[in-house]
């Protein structure tokens, strides 16, 4: 069931998206084999990935695995490729992407906020979901 996150919790899921986990390995593109699932919804109209240094601009909504709201952009969220500026995960699963794609992505727990979770919000060894759309790519 979604719900409105109140709004001491909805101040602590504003930084949500954009901390770093305590995975910090640079070598993020073999995850998707490991676990991380991206199912299409709608293919994109770009022909390129994200690549290091790119700057992405994405809107999503995250809940648990169990459904359980977490967050929803409620503008675009832009982020450089290659900075950990999002969780890994989710860094991952855009370097697959193309501009325009909308994509339900699954991040197991150690490309999220791993085993300790992020209390109370986020039970530790949780599985996230996010709906997202990588709406532009731009290098600069």
């Amino acid at each position: 069931q979604d719900s409105i996150v109140g709004h001491e919790v909805a101040q602590r899921v504003s930084n949500l998206l954009i901390m770093t986990t305590t995975n910090n390995s640079n070598d993020n593109d073999d995850k998707v084999g490991a676990g991380i699932l991206i199912y299409t919804l709608k293919k994109g109209t770009g022909t390129t990935h994200p690549q290091s240094g790119n700057f992405c601009d994405i809107t999503c909504k995250g809940s648990l695995e169990d459904g359980t709201l977490l967050c929803i952009s409620p503008k675009m969220l832009t982020f450089q490729i290659g900075t950990h500026q999002v969780m890994e995960g989710l860094e991952v699963a855009v370097k697959h992407m193309v501009e325009g794609q909308e994509a339900q992505v699954t991040i197991p727990h150690p490309y999220a906020y791993g085993e300790q979770g992020f209390l109370p919000l986020i039970p530790p060894r949780s599985t996230l979901v996010f709906d997202i759309v990588l709406v532009k790519i731009r290098r600069e």
